[in-house]
């Protein structure tokens, strides 16, 4: 049992991989935030904090899409690349369902 497959380059943990985890960490920060400065009814600070939630959406995909360009296996490249492409790619498409409700928010709140 070989993981991740013979043949197949595996992606470094500790590179793109990482820096998304935490980026995803980092976002719930501000978004709480945001939740409390609308209950106090600052509407400065919760754009800053939505935007930042925005933003940290953006930059989680734009590195998903470097990920996906960098990669040395395929989605064709048996289970490993099957599994690693349509996981990432759901959670992918609930990102951006995300950031676009958080732009949405943004509007309604400014």
């Amino acid at each position: 049992m070989n993981f991740p497959p013979k043949g197949i380059v595996g992606l470094l943990p500790l590179g793109i991989p990482l820096a998304n985890v935490l980026i995803l960490l980092y976002s719930s920060l501000p978004l709480q935030a945001a939740q409390i400065w609308i209950k106090k009814g600052v509407r400065s600070r919760t754009l800053e904090c939505v935007a930042q939630a925005i933003g940290s959406g953006v930059l989680f995909l734009y590195l998903q899409l470097k990920e996906y360009t960098t990669a040395f296996f395929t989605i064709s490249d048996s289970l490993y690349g099957s599994g690693f492409y349509c996981t990432t790619g759901l959670h992918g498409i609930h990102v951006s369902i995300g950031t676009l409700a958080f732009i949405i928010l943004w509007f309604l709140v400014y």
